[in-house]
């Protein structure tokens, strides 16, 4: 069989079509996905559950949305001298007590760094950076 210009044309129209179709068919489940799982959170919070089990679910959620990434919610005590791990549902038990009470500081490791500048410190390799010395073998 053999098409003309214009027929050929006219089918690979037909095919890109169906193809951004369906990415957007893909792109709106993955919006209503992601807003679930908001609800989902939101949903813990309003109806008074523990604190940890909504911050776990939090955690969880960003997880599944950031592939590769572990995620964990510290807190400042009210004295804001420490930071304390109130969840991370997916390291390992060694992580929450290396860092169950992380000092805040000029040079303590990331979170603590963050906590005492008050501003997000971003590092390209945490198994090398200065700031993680202390925390590798977590």
């Amino acid at each position: 069989m053999t098409l003309d210009p214009s027929e050929a044309e006219s089918r690979n129209s037909d095919e890109n079509d169906a193809t951004e179709r369906n990415d957007s068919a893909t792109a709106a489940v993955s919006r209503l996905d992601y807003a679930g799982g908001q609800l989902h959170v939101l949903t813990l919070i309003a109806r008074g559950h523990p604190l940890r089990e909504s911050l776990d679910a939090l955690a969880q959620w960003v997880e599944g949305h950031a592939p590769g990434v572990l995620c964990s919610v510290m807190v400042a005590d009210e004295s804001r001298a420490i930071l304390r791990v109130v969840a991370a549902p997916s390291l390992p038990p060694n992580f929450h007590e290396g860092v169950g009470n992380l000092p805040i500081g000029a040079a303590s490791a990331i979170c603590g760094t963050a906590a005492y500048r008050r501003e997000p410190v971003i590092v390209a390799d945490i198994f090398n950076d200065p700031l993680t010395v202390a925390y590798r073998p977590l």
